[in-house]
């Protein structure tokens, strides 16, 4: 209808975090999706085998006749465990939008606990992940990040006016 409609009105977002917690820590608290994933063969298989999976054990956190005309919100959650690629998790994050609230933090109110709950992450060229509440402060991030992949400008300019 055009219209921003919270998730929560067509998914127990509560009841459906408390099973992956449940499973979680029956599985070896991280990664249990990722471990069942990876133990499936082909990827037609994989898909059928994270369709089973997904259905039995989330399914009935989402409500289908409460979903958004046009909005398949367990296909694109199927699509992102099983594909496990940025084309699924763009597909995802196109259909979706994601409201979040971020807490800047410095050296002076550096909050450790506020940390573990971060939502906003930044990935680096390294491969880690940083969550945005500790990337100005404490450990400073930001400061290694830009002083090891900075480029200057004049390097920069000569390397991508060559390539158009």
């Amino acid at each position: 209808n055009g219209n921003a409609t919270p998730i929560t009105r067509f998914v127990d977002v509560e009841g459906m975090f408390s099973q992956m917690m449940r499973m979680a820590e029956k599985l070896g608290k991280i990664g249990f999706l990722v471990r069942l994933v990876g133990k499936m063969k082909s990827e037609k298989s994989k898909k059928k085998s994270v369709q089973k999976s997904f259905e039995k054990y989330f399914g009935k956190y989402i409500y289908e006749d409460k979903l958004p005309k046009g909005l398949n919100i367990t296909e694109l959650l199927e699509n992102v465990f099983s594909e496990h690629s940025k084309e699924s998790l763009g597909e995802f994050t196109w259909k979706t939008m994601m409201v979040g609230g971020m807490h800047f933090q410095d050296s002076y109110n550096y909050d450790i606990e506020r940390v573990k709950r971060c939502v906003i992450h930044y990935a680096t060229p390294d491969g880690r992940i940083i969550p945005f509440c500790a990337y100005n402060g404490g450990p400073t991030y930001r400061n290694e990040i830009e002083k090891k992949y900075s480029v200057p400008l004049d390097e920069w300019r000569k390397t991508h006016e060559s390539s158009s």
